[in-house]
């Protein structure tokens, strides 16, 4: 017994602290043993003092849905002598003691942290219910106080200790303490502390355990110890449980589809304290979100720690297979064995997708690692998955991101962020960052804010590092970052997001899109959604008052931060116009002639995802206008009964009526009476009205005093004023028309009337006051003002029309009957006043006005023509939205602002360019040409043809000209002077070459050559002439080639003093060809770069020219490197001169000539690899090598002997120690292959008579072009050969010759056809031996 109970004490120490429930079952085994420890058992002592340390804590409940772990049954006595013992009962036995505690018992709960602890409570709600507790929102109401924990970061752990304390202050204070529970991460972190700590926590639960927290609670009410439950699982996802959501009004919601994260970054808690990865199977993934489109809700995020590893193992055919995405990241790696099979995050995304075609999907927080092509095209493919994709970078450091084991580099990242923008163009991207992580350098730190503003994320979390226990970096790092530079670099990444934020979310500013309103805010009460790319927008519009939670609304974004966007809601498009806004739209969308074949596809998902959204909500609006229209028709319904009664009334009235007329004998003399009678009114209302005009002529023009003082603050009726004015006009008419009236009384009547022409007037004037101040009405939202001045322009026009339809008439009647009377009564003809006329001029003049006075003021002239386009844009753009929905469509007078605008912009910049221009300020007015009509395009979807007439009234053609003549002149002027200066300089050679960093020579003339190159190709790339661009290129070249060509020249100048008058020639030759040789080489690399980088950015027709002509000045620059080397390698030849000359001669057979050869072609080399570009190093170690060997071929030539098997036996040395030196500085295939020519001739030294014909014609297999001349020296030049065997020889190679000399193989060329004087077997060769 003594061993067991040793056995079992040693199981409680080795499990450590974790297992002090276990301590408790060796205590009772030990008393039931009658064992007494002793010193001699070591084992036993320290169950002893595990023991006594257990007795004085809480004991700790593990796992009770599996019951005791296996050491407790170990702790327990073995054996049937321990059946008499005092074994523990079961009533001792915690994990029995459980009762129903529960019952009706309320519970209150914070959730902090991430959206992982909010769904971790959802799930413990539905455990507790069903248990029979209820959920309180009054903390003093509670009999259990749950803290949903985080415990990623050290300030979330603070306050939940902070939590703590205020709870244990309630508990104190309190007629009924509450009990106090610590669930999610910082309960499986910090468990036992906990407990530890001074009756804070009564009961702590892992986030694998909610299952158990029922009986723990138990527990805990039956005993005075604290219990916990803190074992992590292998398989638990709680995919049976169904969430009580927090919110049962919100319309979004976060669904858990997998548990644990098996990355171990290393500076991360999560694994620690969830777990290692496990999922939840497909299908009850598929039905809980078909559940939730039931219940309304309308935006489901899948949610995970490493949500896009997900993988269902579920079915055992799907196991054993590799899934469908299971793909890694380009670039990307793990630091743990991928498990092959399963089913894959792509597949999941593709069901859910499929389930509702009108419920937003989204997914956090997945990993960089996980995004295979399958994935992103689901994303692309699906309307309804959401266009914003969370991306966590952490670190933009490469060497950081080893440090954090994140599995990538920072070019991985930046890679996979291209490869996401190509497959989904309008993607968004979301991050996670953090500063200051262990070890990290300010270096380090400028990569990550380098990252930050290269990739432009719209959402962001950054955080300062925050060392956590049991992670790898606590382990194995210093947290040796300062808090101060924590809190520094922190600010920097800050400001990186914002600055690029601010300006991606700027481009959403004038676009349309659908918002999904979610509600008011909870601080301002301010009416908010969101939209497909993840931002917050703000909605202000009264309109908004009719929206509710779920309901998809159009808006127009109208301003953007770098956090969220603010926008109003879109006005309805009619039948009549819905047409023109979807040619405007696709016009918006369809920009560039390419888009039609590269952004189809794209575009038509686009529009389909709009689509339904659009149909979700006109199908809510259609169900709200059923509702209305039932409401009304049961309305119209009652009314149409109670008008039934009121006509049948009205009937039974006009009989009574009639029945009375037939009781009066005289009706009809009654009736002329009572017509007499209406004439005598209407004489009495018009002499009163003649008696009140000056009255109501006074009133009017007080009237229109007050409207003239009260303009500023817009109190006038503009229509009431008219009003008065045209009673006052028309009775005027009407008393001047009777044409009984006599001539006296006409002119009474006119100096009576004459008050009011000048009254119309000031009231004209006013009129267009009113009309020059539309912009400021517009602006106050006076729209109202403007309304009423159109509609006075309406009503005179319709006068005007009915004025000119009588006068046709009358004259008409005057045509048909001239003798007939004019009737009386007849109204005086009214002047027309073409009000719609002069609107249109004041328009005009109005406009001009505006525009000429920008160009004056804010343009300032040329430098700030840019300016013009913003200024036309914005005011058309207010045009369109604020002063065109007032006026009738009829006027179409959005075009007419267009026209007058455009032409008052065409005026003012013909103006401008009227005068002399430089080369800059002809680019810039043709770039703004462009940019004017692309943002015209664009912004107000008006294509270029349309504006007449065109910018420039189509100069632009002629100052492109114009240009390319100033640019090519400055051009020119500028590198005569660089050569200039560059030919003195190579000329004199006062001094050394500079010296590059490499130790290459350089004379530094390409820097300035193509610095005034490239300013020109980067302003006319600026103004987006590619033609001028080419044009430019063109006269580039012929400015190169003048160069090359005096290069050239200048370099056979120098070259011939220095090899025949080399004591007139300046010292330092050799340096500054090798300069000038390199500088060329550095010029093609200039010229390489300006082709590849800006012939990208042209369009295919173009970039094929610009790449054309940038090789062509490759090639001019390539042409001087390569005399240059020629130059060089022909000064090196005339030093070895007095050598080569007397090869085969009686001195070169005494004395080794070679030596001194060598140790020149040395000393040469060496400066030429020491500070010669390697590619020309190449090329001119070639040339020498090919030169030397030529030098062999070339002395047969002289005044030679060659003697059989001496001159071979010292060739052959000679091309051995040779081929040794040029092997030390070339490819030694290439020495070979080049010295062969000379073991040729070696063999035809050595030949026997017999042999010379076939070693001839085999040699000419290999060298077609080995001249016969040469072969005749050699032979002729033998000693061994008498003269008439050399005939035969001669003339056999003569004949056989003669049949070659035509055929194709014959003109091939090889090393042979350099040599100086034999001319290769072909035409030239013809005459010397046929």
């Amino acid at each position: 017994m003594r061993i067991a109970t040793g056995i079992a004490a040693r199981q409680c120490v080795l499990a450590g602290s974790c297992n002090r429930a276990t301590l408790r079952w060796a205590r009772q085994a030990s008393s039931a043993a009658g064992s007494v420890p002793s010193n001699d058992d070591p084992d036993a002592a320290a169950a002893a003092k595990a023991v006594s340390r257990a007795g004085k804590r809480r004991h700790l409940v593990f796992n009770n849905r599996t019951g005791p772990s296996l050491h407790h049954f170990l702790a327990q006595p073995l054996g049937k002598s321990a059946a008499g013992a005092s074994a523990a009962t079961p009533e001792e036995i915690p994990y029995m003691q459980v009762t129903d505690w529960g019952q009706g018992r309320k519970y209150y709960i914070e959730v902090y942290g991430c959206q992982m602890n909010v769904n971790d409570t959802e799930i413990l709600m539905a455990v507790l219910n069903k248990a029979g507790y209820r959920r309180t929102m009054a903390l003093e109401d509670a009999d259990v106080v749950f803290l949903m924990t985080c415990a990623i970061r050290e300030k979330a752990e603070d306050r939940i200790w902070s939590r703590l304390a205020f709870l244990k202050s309630l508990k104190t204070k309190a007629d009924r303490a509450p009990m106090v529970g610590v669930l999610g991460c910082m309960a499986e972190r910090l468990k036992e502390k906990l407990l530890d700590s001074d009756k804070l926590v009564d009961v702590v639960c892992g986030p694998d355990a909610y299952r158990s927290l029922p009986r723990l609670l138990s527990l805990r009410s039956t005993s005075a110890d604290g219990v916990a439950n803190v074992m992590l699982s292998a398989d638990e996802t709680y995919a049976d449980i169904t969430p009580v959501r927090l919110d049962a009004n919100k319309i979004s919601v976060h669904l858990s589809i997998m548990r644990g994260c098996n990355n171990m970054c290393s500076f991360c808690i999560v694994p620690f304290t969830r777990g290692t990865e496990r999922s939840r199977d497909i299908d009850s993934i598929v039905s809980e979100v078909r559940g939730l489109s039931q219940q309304g809700i309308r935006e489901v995020t899948l949610l995970g720690q490493n949500v896009n590893s997900y993988r269902d193992t579920s079915q055992s055919r799907a196991y054993g297979t590799q899934g469908y995405g299971a793909d890694l990241s380009r670039g990307f790696s793990t630091i743990y064995r991928r498990k092959e099979g399963g089913r894959r995050f792509a597949e999941l995304l593709q069901r859910v997708a499929q389930v509702d075609p009108e419920m937003r999907v989204r997914f956090t927080s997945p990993h960089p690692k996980d995004f295979p092509d399958e994935l992103l095209h689901v994303i692309r493919d699906n309307p309804n998955v959401c266009r914003n994709i969370h991306l966590p970078l952490q670190s933009g450091s490469t060497s950081c991101l080893e440090r954090m084991r994140r599995g990538y580099s920072r070019e991985a990242f930046l890679g996979l962020v291209r490869h996401i923008r190509r497959i989904i163009p309008d993607v968004t991207f979301s991050t996670d960052v953090i500063a200051g992580f262990c070890g990290e350098t300010e270096a380090e730190h400028q990569d990550t804010v380098s990252v930050m503003r290269a990739v432009g994320f719209d959402m962001a979390f950054m955080f300062a590092y925050s060392m956590r226990e049991r992670t790898h970096a606590h382990r194995k790092f210093q947290d040796d970052v300062p808090p101060e530079v924590k809190a520094r670099r922190l600010q920097e990444i800050i400001e990186a997001f914002h600055s690029t934020a601010r300006e991606r979310n700027q481009r959403f500013v004038g676009t349309q899109g659908l918002v999904l309103y979610e509600g008011l805010t909870r601080r301002h009460a301010r009416p908010f959604g969101s939209d497909d790319y993840g931002h917050k927008v703000f909605l202000d519009s009264p309109g908004v008052a009719g929206l509710r939670p779920g309901d998809y609304a159009r808006v127009r974004i109208d301003s953007a931060t770098s956090a969220s966007l603010t926008a109003s809601l879109n006005e309805l498009v009619s039948d009549s116009n819905a047409r023109q806004y979807a040619i405007q739209r696709l016009a918006k969308l369809l920009r560039h002639p390419d888009d039609l074949a590269y952004r189809a596809e794209d575009l038509r998902r686009k529009l389909a995802q709009e689509k339904l959204l659009i149909d979700a909500q006109l199908n809510t609006d259609v169900r709200r206008q059923f509702d209305d229209v039932q409401e009304g028709l049961e309305l119209l319904y009652s009314t149409s009964g109670q008008i039934g009664r009121v006509k049948t009334d009205m009937q039974k009235v006009d009989e009574l009526c009639h029945r009375a007329q037939s009781y009066l004998s005289n009706f009809d003399r009654i009736q002329q009476i009572s017509i007499a009678n209406r004439n005598f009114a209407k004489a009495d209302e018009f002499y009163r009205q003649f008696s009140e005009f000056h009255q109501q002529h006074m009133h009017v023009r007080e009237m229109l005093t007050d409207a003239q003082e009260n303009f500023d603050q817009g109190n006038f009726n503009l229509l009431r004023l008219h009003c008065f004015l045209h009673k006052l006009e028309d009775f005027r008419n009407s008393a001047l028309g009777f044409t009984d009236v006599d001539i006296d009384s006409k002119q009474t009547l006119n100096q009576m009337f004459g008050g009011l022409d000048g009254l119309v007037r000031e009231f004209e004037d006013f009129l267009w006051m009113v009309a020059g101040s539309m912009y400021d009405l517009a602006l106050r939202s006076r729209s109202n003002v403007i309304v009423h001045l159109l509609k006075v322009v309406e009503f005179e026009e319709a006068a005007d029309r009915a004025q000119e339809r009588e006068r046709e008439g009358a004259a008409a009647a005057a045509a048909a009957a001239p003798l007939s009377p004019t009737p009386s009564g007849h109204k005086a003809e009214r002047a027309p006043k073409h009000y719609k006329k002069k609107l249109l001029e004041f328009i005009h003049t109005f406009v001009s006005s505006r525009v000429s006075e920008f160009f004056a003021q804010e343009a300032g002239g040329l430098e700030g023509i840019t300016e013009v386009t913003g200024f036309v844009v914005d005011e058309l753009t207010f045009v369109g939205d604020a002063v065109a929905p007032a006026f009738p469509a009829s006027y179409y007078i959005f075009d007419v602002f267009v026209d007058e605008y455009h032409q008052a912009v065409v005026a003012n910049t013909n103006t401008l360019a009227s005068g002399d221009l430089d080369g800059g300020s002809i680019l810039l007015l043709l770039r703004w040409v462009r940019e004017y009509h692309g943002a015209i395009r664009k912004e107000l979807s008006i294509p270029k043809d349309q504006l007449r007439p065109a910018l420039l009234e189509g100069r632009e053609d002629q100052l492109a000209q114009e240009y390319l003549e100033i640019a090519s002149g400055k051009i020119r002027e500028w590198t005569s002077n660089l050569m200039r200066s560059e030919n003195e300089s190579f000329v004199s050679r006062q001094d050394a070459p500079n010296m590059g960093e490499d130790g290459l020579y350089v004379t530094g003339g390409s820097i300035y050559l193509f610095e005034i190159v490239n300013q020109n190709i980067e302003l006319v790339t600026e103004a987006q002439r590619a033609k001028l661009l080419c044009d430019l290129m063109v006269e580039c070249n012929k400015i190169f080639q003048d160069i090359g060509k005096q290069w050239r020249e200048l370099l056979e100048k120098e070259k011939t003093k220095q090899i025949e008058a080399p004591e007139t020639a300046a010292e330092g030759l050799v340096d500054y060809t090798m300069a000038l040789a390199n500088e060329q080489i550095r010029s093609v690399v200039q010229a390489e770069t300006i082709r590849d980088e800006t012939g990208e950015r042209l369009t295919r027709t173009h970039q094929e020219r610009f790449k054309a002509e940038l090789s062509q000045t490759m090639d001019i620059f390539m042409g001087v490197a390569e005399a240059a080397t020629q130059t060089l390698a022909d000064i090196v030849f005339s030093d070895l001169r007095p050598i080569t000359s007397v090869l085969f001669t009686a001195e070169w057979y005494q004395d080794d000539l070679l030596q001194p050869v060598i140790e020149t072609l040395k000393d040469y080399c060496q400066d030429f690899h020491d500070h010669l570009d390697k590619y020309l190093y190449r090329r001119l170690m070639q040339d020498l090598l090919s030169r030397f060997a030529l030098s062999y071929v070339d002395a047969i030539a002289g005044k030679v002997k060659l003697l059989k098997g001496k001159a071979s036996e010292k060739l052959n040395l000679e091309m051995h120690r040779a081929s040794k030196f040029f092997k030390e500085h070339m490819d030694s295939a290439a020495v070979s292959e080049t010295l062969n020519i000379v073991r040729i001739l070696i063999s035809l030294i050595d030949s026997t008579p017999a042999m010379i014909f076939l070693e001839f014609f085999s040699v000419k297999k290999q060298y077609p072009d080995l001249p016969l001349a040469l072969i005749e020296d050699i032979l002729s030049k033998r000693d061994d050969l008498e003269k008439q065997q050399l005939k035969t020889i001669l003339e056999s190679l003569r004949q056989k010759a003669k049949g070659d000399t035509g055929s194709s193989l014959a003109k091939q060329r090889t090393l042979f056809s350099k040599l100086k004087n034999y001319t290769p077997l072909g035409n030239a060769a013809k005459g010397r031996f046929l």
